[in-house]
């Protein structure tokens, strides 16, 4: 099991920088320069000239791939076209809301995912079974970002149960704390349920299988 688990884990490093790879070429590869792509409006032009100097698109692709590999593992991964600054600045901006949506999503499918993967298993060909097995089979074949602008239409924009965007309300930005966390817990529903449902039928599945070996045995 430990050599399993040691071989899979070497085999995600090939894996990754392939992605990494492919990415950087379509990138690089973009209609237009790079650099002016990234390039604020409002820099000076001795700041531009130090990008200029810095990216160097003259450069071949091999030694740009390399040298942001090289820049990448000292934690500096760029300069984001979008928001005009150091993406390791926007990872640190967003990355707590992101680990607050994940971790809110794997609750909600375990809470849910492996009682119903119980049920499902105790009550076998029954209706309730059928309907179970239905259920997971759509979460895991429903596209997450369909089932997201769908649950969005519904519940957010038709019904109005959910905001249907940000992580806090206006009015609360200067509340005390309770009421701020319980508008974030509000905001992160939605979004997480979408996140979580794939999650859900997957530990349904699994809890279900495991169960009836059990039965079985």
């Amino acid at each position: 099991m430990k050599n399993y688990v040691i071989r899979r884990l070497l085999q995600i490093i090939p894996v990754f920088l392939g992605i990494l790879f492919i990415l950087f070429f379509i990138i690089d590869k973009a209609p237009g320069s790079i650099v002016s792509n990234i390039m604020d409006p409002t820099m000076t032009p001795e700041l531009k000239a130090a990008l200029l100097e810095k990216l160097d698109p003259n450069l071949p692709f091999y030694q740009k791939f390399w040298n942001w590999l090289v820049q990448a593992a000292h934690g500096n991964f760029g300069y984001s076209s979008k928001h005009f600054k150091p993406v390791i600045d926007v990872i640190g901006e967003n990355i707590g809301v992101t680990f607050a949506l994940s971790l809110t999503a794997l609750i909600i499918a375990m809470m849910i995912g492996i009682p119903a993967g119980i049920i499902s298993a105790t009550k076998q060909y029954s209706a309730i079974d059928n309907f179970l097995t239905v259920f997971s089979l759509l979460g895991l074949a429903l596209p997450t970002f369909f089932a997201g602008l769908l649950m969005l239409k519904v519940f957010a924009v038709e019904l109005k149960w959910f905001p249907t965007f940000g992580f806090i309300s206006s009015t609360n930005i200067n509340a005390d704390f309770w009421t701020k966390l319980g508008d974030h817990a509000y905001h992160l529903v939605l979004p997480a349920c979408v996140l979580g449902l794939a999650e859900t039928a997957s530990f349904m599945r699994y809890t279900r299988s495991s169960m009836l070996e059990v039965i079985r045995s």
